[in-house]
């Protein structure tokens, strides 16, 4: 996330926020969270790691879709969210030490 995004991210804490694209997810930490740390390879950027809880049999909260990787090389469960879904930032932390990296709790 470039780090004035970032900046904007962490003074809405609390409040609701959407992204302005489909947003797909993997439900496999290990994977986000290697492309949180990849961030951290490129200047004006913060690597963030976004948790997102849902209930995944309601559909009227949030529009989205269960996909797989069965159709590709990829064997994770992915998530796609529809355009401009909302969330509630409920919290953010810090993940380490002298790095740039940040979990963002969305419900």
């Amino acid at each position: 996330v470039p780090t004035d995004d970032y900046e904007k991210l962490n003074k809405s804490e609390g409040y609701l926020i959407s992204f302005n694209r489909f947003l797909r997810a993997t439900r496999e930490r290990a994977v986000s969270l290697k492309y949180a740390r990849d961030a951290l390879n490129y200047p004006y950027t913060v690597g963030v790691l976004f948790v997102i809880t849902v209930n995944l049999n309601d559909h009227s909260i949030s529009p989205f879709v269960e996909i797989d990787g069965s159709q590709s090389s990829e064997k994770e469960r992915n998530v796609l969210f529809s355009l401009d879904t909302i969330f509630r930032l409920d919290r953010i932390r810090s993940m380490e030490k002298n790095q740039p990296l940040f979990e963002v709790q969305l419900t």
